[in-house]
């Protein structure tokens, strides 16, 4: 035999003895609310689910959107009270203009002597504006008590001088005066403060006006321009002089200006009331002119 074939015959055995190994592959079974898993119900159930959370975001959404509008309102309302407040301390304000008096001024009384009397405005007779008007030009002696209620707004006294000199003011049909005061300020505890002002006031005969208004700063000499309105002029005639009243508002602010002028000694002494009232301000200023040329 040869040897070929014994090597068949011997290794026959081991051929049909051996075993394959078989692998199997079973879908892997996945339980409800594993991850990647179908929901239970089908499509019908997963559409159902989809409607939920639709309702759910929609729910929050419009939760979210009632609670800024919600917030708006309260800002409204707010506002509707800040308005409510200004508009009553507005009214306050006015009603004490009404009340408000004016100074009475005479050759031998000092500034801080003054009496109170009432303002009533009367149309007859008619004020001489003209002649007020170029009673002012000229050279003044000032004399000023600033009287505080604030303690961040010092009271104290001003001493200095006043002049009224024609103004050319190429943008107003009238007559003009530029008024330019100058002096020291001494408060009540002390301290000495230079100061100076200037105003423009006007007189327009076709208007039967006069007004007094700002000057830009900063307004050098011989350079100043008229800035905005301060206030008109309102005349009555009452104790042989005339009263003169404006007012005006300075954001919240109120001003009040009264004017007492004398003609009956061809105006040699005038006096200036300023009372000022309001969140940021509250003084009473007393001024008091003496012609000097």
């Amino acid at each position: 035999m040869s040897s070929a074939l014994r090597i068949a015959r011997v290794a026959r055995p081991l051929v049909a003895n051996s075993q394959v190994a078989r692998f199997s592959i079973a879908p892997r079974m996945m339980a409800a609310g594993d991850a990647g898993a179908p929901r239970s119900g089908g499509s019908a159930s997963s559409d159902a689910f989809t409607k939920r959370e639709e309702a759910s975001e929609n729910l929050y959404v419009k939760r979210h959107e009632q609670e800024k509008l919600e917030a708006l309102r309260q800002k409204v309302k707010q506002g509707e009270a800040q308005l409510a407040k200004d508009k009553a301390d507005l009214d306050k304000v006015e009603k004490k203009h009404s009340t408000l008096d004016a100074p009475s001024w005479t050759s031998n009384q000092q500034v801080n002597e003054h009496t109170l009397v009432d303002m009533p405005l009367l149309e007859p007779p008619m004020p001489p504006l003209e002649t007020i008007f170029k009673s002012l030009s000229g050279t003044w002696k000032l004399h000023r008590s600033l009287t505080s209620a604030l303690p961040g707004f010092p009271s104290g006294t001003f001493n200095g001088t006043a002049t009224f000199k024609p103004y050319s003011d190429s943008t107003f049909d009238g007559s003009s005066l530029l008024y330019h005061e100058t002096g020291e300020l001494v408060t009540e505890l002390g301290y000495k403060l230079l100061a100076n002002r200037k105003y423009i006031y006007r007189f327009s005969p076709d208007d039967e006006k006069i007004a007094m208004w700002f000057v830009k700063e900063p307004a050098p000499d011989g350079s100043e321009e008229v800035d905005y309105l301060f206030h008109e002029l309102e005349f009555s005639f009452l104790d042989q002089r005339w009263i003169a009243k404006g007012d005006h508002l300075c954001e919240k602010d109120m001003y009040w200006a009264f004017h007492d002028f004398r003609l009956d000694d061809n105006m040699k002494r005038w006096g200036l009331r300023y009372k000022v009232k309001g969140p940021q301000k509250d003084y009473l200023s007393d001024s008091a002119y003496e012609r000097i040329a």
